[in-house]
């Protein structure tokens, strides 16, 4: 008998542990692909946790006092700064809010950690290349050219599968060329370009999401 109670104490103190292991494993931020989130999920109306009807105080009594903080930022990098809220700052799950009124409507919501954990409906987020893009899109994509103000946007999915501000869809993304030698000049400065143009093909596997957000339409 004492044999039985005691197995049975033993098995529950290793059931209690798997599921204290399990807990602490689910508050870690998922990467790009893996298992959805709704902390790090981005939909047409929320990013994480926040929706775009949100005002500041509703933020905060999300995700604490300590981890949501105000800064003086240049959105577009043009000089012109403005007051912006982030939220988790540091980590890999920060997110940026950019304000129509200050605290009280949301203009748009945005990520750019290059180790983000938020993704779309389509698994896309940051560090998705424009290969894997026209993948999912199923048609070619048109953005603006890249290293100036605006370099990256896209402007187009051309009726493909994704859509844009431009389509009436919140989700936005923003492109970057990375290359570590000498970058693709074809395709640097103002001016659009298409995916399958021959000057864009041979760095699509460098062009990749840089900035994911949502925006009020």
């Amino acid at each position: 008998m004492l044999k039985t109670t005691g197995l049975c104490l033993s098995l529950l103190v290793l059931l209690a542990c798997q599921a204290q292991t399990s807990t602490e494993t689910a508050t870690e931020p998922t990467k790009t692909g893996e298992t959805k989130d709704p902390r790090y999920s981005i939909t047409e109306t929320s990013f994480g946790l926040v929706k775009l009807t949100d005002n500041y105080q509703q933020i905060v009594t999300k995700y604490g006092s300590k981890n949501v903080i105000d800064q003086e930022l240049d959105q577009f990098g043009s000089g012109n700064t403005v007051t912006a809220t982030i939220v988790n700052k540091g980590k890999r799950d920060e997110f940026i809010i950019y304000w129509e009124s200050l605290h009280e409507r949301i203009e748009s919501i945005e990520a750019t950690n290059p180790e983000s954990p938020f993704t779309d409906e389509f698994g896309v987020g940051i560090g998705t290349n424009l290969e894997e893009l026209v993948k999912i899109n199923g048609a070619a994509i048109t953005c603006n050219g890249f290293l100036w103000e605006f370099g990256g946007l896209i402007s187009s999915f051309n009726d493909g599968k994704l859509k844009g501000p431009a389509e009436n869809r919140p989700v936005r993304y923003w492109l970057e060329l990375k290359e570590d030698n000498e970058p693709n000049t074809a395709i640097i400065g103002e001016g659009e370009f298409r995916s399958d143009a021959p000057e864009m093909k041979k760095s699509l596997q460098h062009i990749v999401v840089n900035n994911i957000g949502i925006s009020k339409l």
